[in-house]
């Protein structure tokens, strides 16, 4: 049987020896290799930061012509059903708010920056038509 006075003595010598063996465990458990570290600052930058699409530029592009030549961006874009699809996907993947509606000659219209990008099934599906107003 133990005194009280051995067992108050015991429990201060294990409290005292305890911490090491905590500090060894944290240890082991803290050494992380830098490189996966950087490797995942890497990938949430690259999540802030996405790279625009090459639909996207081409789209861009168009308003940049009309823009240099009438000094604004243009009203209207006539697009293929596979560009507006990806410029749908564009949206989602960014986290943009999607702006779709239909005018009045029943044409979807889809938001894009300052410039309503006109659904056309008569067009080439990879078309993108020129910048144009009403």
């Amino acid at each position: 049987m133990l005194s009280r006075r051995d067992l108050i003595a015991s429990g201060a010598a294990f409290t005292q020896a305890r911490p090491a063996v905590v500090e060894a465990a944290q240890r082991n458990g803290l050494d992380i290799d830098n490189r996966a570290l950087n490797d995942i600052v890497m990938a949430l930058r690259d999540l802030r930061h996405p790279a625009a699409s090459p639909t996207v530029n081409l789209v861009r592009e168009r308003q940049r012509t009309f823009l240099r030549q009438n000094q604004r961006f243009p009203e209207f874009i006539d697009i293929g059903i596979r560009i507006w699809e990806l410029l749908q996907d564009w949206h989602i993947e960014n986290g943009q708010e999607m702006k779709i509606a239909r005018a009045a000659d029943g044409r979807y219209t889809m938001e894009f920056m300052t410039t309503q990008l006109v659904l056309r099934p008569d067009i080439a599906d990879n078309e993108i038509g020129l910048a144009y107003d009403r």
